[in-house]
């Protein structure tokens, strides 16, 4: 085989190579276009016993989002997930503790969404 066609394809294989994992590699990762869940209520404040019903929403109407939506939260000592249905969930935080818990939502993709419940006392502040 000629040296200079030997060279050519060497070298149009190693582009295609390259071609193919640079797609491989931007396609694993994550993206800023993943779909975001939004949450409502973001933030709530309580100083007692408390039921709150969260709401998750799809920021961009044009994705898709697989369900069902997973409900969890940071700190179970606080206040817990006490049912749900397809894009609610009812939590239950208890009286007399102090902390914050993070509410996250996901599907059974990428998409997440957070919300916060910062349980305080009657004599504390509230910001």
């Amino acid at each position: 085989m000629n040296p200079i066609r030997s060279h050519w394809f060497s070298a149009a294989g190693l582009v295609v190579a390259l071609l193919v994992a640079g797609f491989l590699f931007t396609s694993c990762e994550s993206s800023p276009e993943d779909v975001e869940l939004i949450v409502t209520p973001t933030e709530v404040v309580v100083t007692s016993h408390t039921t709150i019903v969260f709401r998750a929403s799809i920021a961009d109407t044009n994705r898709l989002v697989f369900l069902p939506f997973k409900w969890e939260v940071s700190n179970p000592d606080l206040g817990v997930i006490a049912g749900q249905e397809a894009f609610s969930a009812v939590y239950v935080g208890r009286g007399d503790v102090h902390g914050d818990n993070l509410i996250t939502v996901s599907d059974q993709g990428e998409s997440r969404g957070i919300a916060s419940v910062a349980h305080r006392n009657v004599s504390e502040p509230v910001p």
